[in-house]
């Protein structure tokens, strides 16, 4: 750990409630509302030091990337404007912690996706994509992307970003054509409800035109049904097992002890 590492972690343990780093980052992972809100308040009093710490490796913090990401994601929840919160991740975590942290909750809900930049949200996208099994599974992780994003205001610029070779648009064009079956004439294309476009954030019109385009240049990816059910099945599991995913490394300090924890919050009025 360098001189500067060092003096942020004395900073940060030098706090009213005498908690260590690991114990406040435990902190807001606390069932008891009370420990949490302690926490919280102690690290997002310089949120860009508290951003800053989770720069350190899941080993040194006692975290799993699950955890690390939930700790990322409460703290960003924390800071009241947005572009501010923006500014302090690009400041304080580097571009892959920074992908890290936004995978790290999976198709999760996550403050982080709607906050970050669109060049950080397409490095973690493309290192989630690259991670996929097979190009089936690629497919519907697009799909899961576009279920956190598509209330951005900046949406439509995203999926016009390139993820490996494609545009993100056309992964999501490719996931509704196989969820249809893959159909090659115009009138079953049409066919093809305005909901199943407009729920990924696609103008139907515009989408149905570009799937067009696609099967002319030959550039469409027919997936089998059969792989396509198999893989909607995996990345459910995935899912389940990502909600049940351990938040602390074994062997990590216990979380601090949430009744004392909430008697200091509450003498401190925080």
């Amino acid at each position: 750990m360098n001189e500067q590492d060092t003096a942020l972690v004395t900073v940060l343990e030098n706090n009213a409630l005498g908690l260590k780093v690991g114990q406040l980052l435990r902190g807001v992972l606390s069932d008891d509302p009370d420990a949490k809100r302690a926490a919280l308040a102690i690290l997002t009093q310089n949120p860009g030091n508290a951003l800053a710490l989770l720069g350190f490796g899941n080993d040194q913090l006692g975290l799993t990337v699950r955890g690390a990401s939930d700790v990322f994601d409460e703290v960003l929840g924390a800071i009241e404007n947005a572009d501010q919160a923006r500014d302090l991740m690009q400041m304080h975590l580097t571009g892959d912690r920074l992908a890290e942290l936004v995978v790290g909750r999976g198709d999760l809900p996550s403050v982080a996706a709607q906050v970050a930049g669109i060049d950080t949200l397409i490095e973690a996208i493309t290192a989630d994509m690259t991670a996929a099994k097979d190009e089936a599974e690629a497919v519907f992780c697009a799909m899961c992307w576009a279920a956190k994003l598509v209330e951005r205001d900046d949406y439509q610029d995203i999926i016009d970003r390139e993820i490996q070779t494609h545009t993100l648009r056309w992964y999501l064009i490719m996931s509704v054509w196989n969820e249809a079956c893959c159909p090659e004439d115009e009138d079953e294309i049409e066919e093809i409800t305005e909901d199943c476009f407009a729920d990924l954030g696609l103008d139907p019109e515009d989408a149905r035109r570009d799937l067009y385009r696609f099967l002319v240049e030959r550039e469409t990816t027919r997936i089998e049904q059969k792989e396509w059910k198999e893989v909607g099945l995996r990345v459910s599991q995935v899912r389940t097992m990502l909600a049940e995913e351990p938040l602390f490394k074994v062997g990590a300090a216990a979380k601090p002890k949430e009744t004392a924890a909430a008697k200091d919050a509450d003498e401190l009025g925080v």
